[in-house]
């Protein structure tokens, strides 16, 4: 088997400071996790743009922008 994602993590010194979850779409099963249980920020602007959209779609709107943004 190939070394795991967590024991690649723990060898560069970065396990303490990251977090995943691997997760079968089709069942919801965790196939590998690392500290995913941990709450952390997004990764990247785009997560955060992701986010913000998908809380719109579902009408939770825990901001309050007084000016809409277009996202393209």
């Amino acid at each position: 088997r190939p070394e795991g994602l967590t024991a690649i993590l723990e060898r560069s010194g970065l396990g303490a400071l990251s977090g995943f979850a691997l997760v079968e779409a089709a069942s919801g099963a965790v196939i590998e996790g690392h500290q995913a249980d941990l709450t952390r920020p997004p990764a990247s602007v785009a997560k955060i743009v992701s986010a913000v959209s998908a809380a719109d779609a579902v009408g939770w709107h825990p901001l309050h922008v007084p000016d809409p943004v277009n996202i393209f």
